[in-house]
């Protein structure tokens, strides 16, 4: 009985990291297409869509983990290997309690992440196209990844802003301008007409309520995946507590 119960436990353990390798392994695969695929992807997704580019990194990242995890628990369960298995159960600890301190983290201090909080922000600490800054580079991003400008609109790039005091006669900065503005063929007007203030050539949409409506439309989706990865993983910190004490 104790070996037949020993067995369903270590098979239990081996199918459940199954899918965790499983699904490192499909991250990973999405993630080397996108970064190496010679029809260009990761060159147009660099390009016009820098953040998606970061994005790729972190599902590589992440399948990457993944992985690892996944092929330590099936080796510790087959095996029977304790110091596998003690290894895998701190790893995926560890993980856990991050994931945790992020949601409580998230969920404290969300009231304070709001649409004031973030225009604030962009007034004291943007500095424009092509400042080196991390927090810049990020907002130019998520503006042409979005087709967006600003928190709320154009209004937060004007008087009284650290853009408006760097730049030299800008109203806006290119990321707010529809269309890729550096390309050869799109007019210089056009381009001036947008760094002028002209409606008909830039965002008029803020990025708080774009990256909002995005977010919203997949919240249903990411919350499912999420859950159910918290669930495979006190699934697997489980049968890893119960298959060791089993060995010892």
């Amino acid at each position: 009985m104790e070996g037949t119960c020993l067995s369903c436990v270590k098979y239990l353990m081996v199918f459940f990291n199954a899918l965790i390798f499983l699904a490192g392994l499909c991250l990973v695969t999405v993630g080397v297409w996108a970064v190496a695929d010679p029809g260009g992807v990761a060159e147009v997704v660099s390009s016009h869509h820098p953040l998606l580019l970061r994005s790729v990194h972190v599902i590589l990242a992440v399948g990457a983990v993944f992985l690892l995890l996944g092929l330590l628990g099936c080796c510790g369960a087959l095996c029977e290997s304790r110091r596998t298995l003690t290894f895998f159960f701190i790893l995926l600890l560890i993980i856990f309690m991050v994931e945790l301190v992020t949601a409580i983290v998230a969920f404290v201090f969300r009231e304070q992440l709001n649409e004031d909080y973030f225009a604030l922000e962009l007034k004291m600490r943007y500095q424009g196209d092509n400042a080196t800054d991390v927090f810049s580079r990020f907002w130019n991003s998520a503006m042409k990844t979005f087709g967006c400008c600003g928190v709320r609109g154009p209004s937060d790039f004007w008087e009284g802003t650290l853009f408006w005091q760097l730049s030299s006669g800008k109203i806006i900065p290119e990321a707010c301008c529809k269309g890729d503005i550096h390309e050869e063929s799109q007019a210089t007007m056009d381009r001036l007409r947008c760094l002028l203030g002209d409606p008909r050539h830039r965002n008029e949409q803020g990025c708080y309520t774009k990256i909002m409506q995005s977010l919203h439309n997949y919240i249903l989706t990411v919350g499912g995946v999420v859950i159910g990865l918290l669930l495979i993983q006190l699934l697997a910190m489980s049968f890893t507590l119960c298959l060791f004490r089993r060995m010892i």
